[in-house]
């Protein structure tokens, strides 16, 4: 169980980091590829809608392999994801 619950800690925590990482993409955009800062808002706020596009077509995919496989094994799956990407 105490696996269980750093596992979702950690999760918490690289959706957190994702999640404040869009605040300054803008920014980051805007500097080093040389783009206005108008069309940095547009490439960042396409990233977040293929970002969460992603999320919302694959959530049943995820919670079928979740009753299938089990969460525990799952989140372990994902939290390697996350490590290699």
């Amino acid at each position: 169980m105490d696996t269980l619950k750093l596992a979702l800690v950690a999760q918490f925590t690289v959706s957190v980091a994702f999640g404040l990482m869009q605040s300054f993409m803008p920014l980051f955009i805007n500097k080093d590829l040389d783009e206005s800062l108008i069309s940095s808002t547009y490439w960042s706020s396409v990233s977040i809608f293929a970002w969460f596009g992603g999320m919302a077509i694959t959530a049943p995919i995820w919670g079928w392999i979740c009753d299938k496989v089990g969460i525990k094994r799952v989140l372990i799956i994902v939290l390697a994801g996350n490590i290699l990407t």
